[in-house]
């Protein structure tokens, strides 16, 4: 009963993990909706459609500029990640909506920069909910579950869609909305991230223990259900800091490549030149004109 118990608890965290790392994603990837909204910006400010451009640009480049957050991430953690979203997040929708406020949105620099911090801030909080999960995900899990939060990322165009005429298509509204939703995500990803990735650990395969093998003199119990530490076998504590199974018991991956040694790899660099190739014709000349080609032909949003 005591195992059944701990099971049920483990794959409960494991659905409300995977569960908020899709809403983060949601929160994520804004930019997918510009073309909802750029018509009205354009008019608003009196900007020409070279210097719509300049504003998705902008806000394109603190979505590929998302390594830092990444960077974050390997060394700080989750918790660091997301408020490094909340803050940068914050400060682009909260400045946005006051140079649509101050009416000075006919500078370019004014909404280049807010527009900027905001995409590089809800793609950290993104990143944040993904690599969480796809950590605590078992090996043979990690996939789907990389796929289920990436989805959430995907359709996040649509939500920034709904939510912009929920608010009434009122873009200093929008604004202070999504201030204020992105906050609130990015601060639960903070509190609950680790704990519910801690509850959600993969299980520990391991048979019963020889009842006759004694550690200080008692019998060492078998734990089953979800991990509750990095329990190592006796002959991986000496000696054997080199074997390929005892680092991965010990938590450690063996053949983690450096970043000196990815980016000296050639694949790393056609991939990433592929891709960003692929972006900027698919998202930044389709997407960011999506808008202003509709209006050419006189169909609504």
């Amino acid at each position: 009963p005591e195992t059944e118990l701990q099971q049920k608890a483990c794959t409960s965290s494991r659905v409300l993990l995977v569960m908020l790392g899709i809403w983060m994603a949601l929160c994520g990837g804004t930019l997918y909706g510009f073309s909802r909204f750029e018509v009205q910006l354009m008019s608003r400010c009196g900007l020409s459609a070279r210097s719509l451009d300049v504003v998705y640009a902008a806000g394109q480049t603190g979505v590929g500029s998302g390594i830092v957050g990444g960077l974050v991430f390997d060394r700080l953690g989750p918790v660091a990640t997301s408020i490094y979203g909340l803050v940068f997040s914050l400060v682009g929708n909260i400045g946005l909506a006051w140079v649509l406020h101050s009416h000075h949105c006919d500078m370019l620099t004014a909404l280049a920069i807010p527009y900027f911090f905001l995409q590089h801030g809800s793609t950290a909080i993104y990143q944040a909910g993904l690599f969480t999960n796809i950590k605590a995900a078992s090996t043979h899990m990690r996939g789907l579950v990389a796929g289920l939060v990436a989805s959430g990322y995907g359709l996040s165009g649509a939500l920034s869609t709904l939510l912009f005429e929920f608010l009434g298509e009122d873009l200093e509204r929008y604004f202070r909305g999504t201030a204020v939703i992105f906050s609130l995500t990015a601060f639960c990803g903070a509190l609950l991230l680790p704990q519910l990735a801690k509850r959600s650990e993969p299980l520990q395969t391991y048979g019963r223990l020889d009842e006759s093998k004694e550690v200080d003199g008692t019998v060492s119990p078998t734990s089953y259900g979800c991990k509750t530490g990095n329990a190592v076998p006796e002959e991986c504590t000496e000696g054997a800091s080199a074997d390929a199974r005892c680092s991965k018991l010990a938590g450690k991956a063996p053949d983690s490549p450096s970043l000196c040694e990815i980016l000296s790899n050639s694949e790393f660099w056609l991939f990433l030149i592929a891709f960003a190739l692929m972006q900027a014709v698919g998202s930044g000349l389709f997407i960011a004109n999506l808008g202003l080609m509709g209006e050419s032909f006189n169909i609504s949003a």
